[in-house]
């Protein structure tokens, strides 16, 4: 996931022409028949396409990335943050350098990143936001740390954040690609709910609806705060400001960055405080959660918990980390002297928290289960998550993309297993594992063809 960009204080101006903008309502899902400046992914013959099993690439470092002039996805800077939707098909961020065909030319350049779209019925990759492009309020930046999410919806519309916009308006702005453009949906300079203008966005999470909640900083001392964007009603609310006092904190008031957003379809907004100023104390990473029509309530506080008769110590969530019936996290629970990790799901209106999975489980007679990464939610409860196979005696371990369903976790792509493309590659480091529907999506940074890649979950054993 990409890093939180703790903002330097600084003096603000509202850049002219910032202040208005025509701004549609809400993106047009339809998609137009005819897909421009797209490139067919390196495994070509995709078994995803005839139903069959394993991982496939989506796209690997050293393959052409579509609307670049020929330059290639880059190793050094690589791939971010892939999100998966319910059609299996993919958006994720992506460094890119110069290749061998690239041609001499700089708008745009063959030096950047962007966001980039994987259709899974075409097995085709399409160029969604990039460096240079020209967008209503300015210029795409260069580097993979000014662009924040992607999220996808169930309809394949893509939303994301971008920083750093030259040449125009705004030099900040949230995106959604509508299978056209990237349309703004909210700007640097647009007044915020409660007073104040934006200033810079960062993750986000979207909802069948397109809704968009986002977390944004704002004017006039870059204080940091969780916002929902309604998209029937075209209408921004605040769901918590810096300074808001949080519920069972004892006064607690927020502060720093919060982690999240999750937005589910019903439109509940969901958030990590990992800042808490004043109250109890002790209660970093607490889940907050505000239900439409409903004031701010605590959802998962770090601390004693009666369910699972242990004090949570840490939590930790994937994207999407919600569905419309509960949440899931990666636990550290604390017994005494005695630490524990378990991947845990919570119904969004009841208190007990259930477990899927525990650390030290056998996931073989030579084998058990290592936890580490945050985990995702599918809208069927299925939780992905990336982590570690070790032999019982812990002489070895092997990083691995699991899943979790009913108790049940099976282990779906493991480091030294074959890739799919190239001659005698394997897998090697693996992360960020994003679900839905029946597919797992995962990033490889450390063998040869790092890349995004993706799995039906029927591939576990």
């Amino acid at each position: 996931m990409t890093t939180k960009h703790a903002p330097t204080r600084r003096s603000f101006t509202l850049p002219i022409g910032a202040a208005i903008l025509a701004l549609g309502a809400c993106a047009n899902s339809t998609e137009p028949q005819a897909h421009n400046d797209v490139e067919p992914t390196a495994d070509s013959e995709s078994a995803l396409m005839n139903g069959t099993c394993g991982p496939k690439a989506v796209a690997v470092a050293g393959q052409t990335a579509p609307g670049t002039h020929g330059a290639v996805f880059d190793s050094n800077f690589g791939f971010d943050e892939p999100m998966i939707s319910k059609n299996g098909n993919v958006a994720f961020i992506a460094s890119y350098a110069p290749g061998t065909t690239s041609k001499s030319v700089t708008t745009p350049p063959d030096t950047g990143a962007g966001v980039f779209f994987w259709e899974r019925g075409l097995n085709r990759l399409k160029p969604i936001a990039i460096t240079g492009q020209k967008t209503d309020v300015g210029y795409l930046p260069p580097y993979k740390f000014n662009y924040d999410g992607p999220t996808i919806d169930e309809s394949d519309l893509i939303a994301f954040a971008v920083r750093n916009i030259t040449g125009g308006s705004a030099t900040s702005a949230l995106f959604q690609w509508d299978w056209r453009k990237p349309k703004v949906l909210v700007y640097q300079g647009q007044a915020a709910p409660g007073g104040g203008y934006f200033i810079e966005f960062d993750d986000l999470s979207e909802n069948k609806h397109d809704d968009v909640a986002f977390i944004a900083s704002y004017t006039p001392d870059y204080d940091v705060g969780v916002f929902l964007r309604t998209c029937g009603e075209d209408q921004i609310e605040a769901i918590v400001r810096a300074g808001d006092t949080l519920p069972d904190t004892g006064g607690g008031t927020l502060c720093g960055f919060p982690d999240g957003p999750w937005l589910t379809d019903s439109g509940a907004v969901l958030f990590q405080a990992d800042c808490i100023a004043g109250g109890t104390g002790g209660l970093e990473e607490s889940i907050f959660i505000k239900k439409p029509g409903k004031p701010l309530q605590s959802f998962l506080l770090v601390g004693p918990n009666a369910s699972l008769d242990k004090t949570i110590g840490g939590i930790h969530i994937g994207r999407p980390g919600v569905n419309d019936s509960e949440a899931t996290f990666l636990l550290d629970l604390e017994n005494g002297m005695e630490t524990t990790k378990v991947i845990a799901t919570k119904k969004l209106w009841k208190t007990d928290v259930a477990v899927c999975a525990t650390e030290g489980e056998a996931l073989s007679s030579s084998r058990k289960l290592v936890l580490g990464g945050a985990p995702s939610i599918a809208a069927d409860g299925t939780i992905a998550f990336a982590g570690e196979s070790e032999l019982l005696d812990e002489s070895a371990d092997w990083e691995a993309i699991f899943t979790c369903k009913a108790g049940t976790v099976k282990q779906i792509v493991t480091q030294g297993d074959p890739k799919p493309v190239g001659n005698n590659n394997y897998f090697g480091s693996l992360e960020e594992s994003s679900n839905a529907n029946g597919f797992v999506t995962f990033l490889d940074e450390g063998n040869t063809l790092q890349g995004v890649f993706i799995s039906k979950t029927c591939n576990g054993k």
